[in-house]
């Protein structure tokens, strides 16, 4: 099985496409950049991050979004993976992300309490579960849709994550399709 057969099994696991997935598969071949940093500024990094690690917070047993630099992973695949439309609407998005925080808290994302954060994050997530269910062929799917699939794919593919957390076998050995489970055990990465 090559690399684009698996990743299109797993996005059918995962319960649809990821956004940009099309340029991902085709070998990702940049675009010619308008700045060497991508398309996000500092600021929105900054602001991806803080919902990333809203979304997947840091414990004592696991690293959170920020740890893994979730906002330097999304900007090279904005940048590098999506197309305009879909840059357009991410970037839109997140102007909208802060409308949305200003209207309902009075302040932008990033002076929200934890509680306000989730709160507002799981009105988005209601938001674009109804938006993505009445999508016109060729619009692209909701901006929160694009940040949180992000966030997870960047968090679960990340080098910390993949040692840490996950139980990490650099070079693994013969397929053994039935290991007994031990409670407390780490899944396979």
């Amino acid at each position: 099985m090559d690399r684009r057969d698996a990743l299109s099994i797993v996005s059918l696991i995962v319960g649809g496409s990821v956004v940009g997935a099309g340029n991902f598969l085709s070998g990702c071949k940049p675009k010619e950049r308008k700045s060497i940093f991508g398309v996000l500024d500092n600021q929105q990094i900054k602001l991806l991050e803080e919902v990333a690690e809203t979304i997947l917070p840091g414990t004592t047993d696991a690293p959170g979004a920020k740890n893994v630099e979730i906002g330097k992973f999304m900007n090279s695949i904005v940048s590098d993976c999506y197309n305009e439309m879909e840059q357009q609407t991410f970037l839109q998005g997140l102007v909208q992300l802060n409308e949305k925080s200003e209207e309902t808290y009075h302040a932008e994302f990033l002076g929200l309490n934890h509680d306000e954060k989730e709160a507002l994050l799981l009105q988005l997530e209601e938001e674009s579960r109804t938006y993505n269910q009445n999508l016109n062929a060729g619009q692209p799917v909701h901006y929160y849709s694009m940040i949180k699939q992000l966030s997870l794919w960047g968090y679960l593919s990340s080098e910390l994550v993949g040692t840490k957390v996950l139980r990490h076998v650099p070079i693994p050995g013969r397929f053994e399709g039935c290991i007994p489970y031990q409670q407390g055990e780490k899944s396979f990465g």
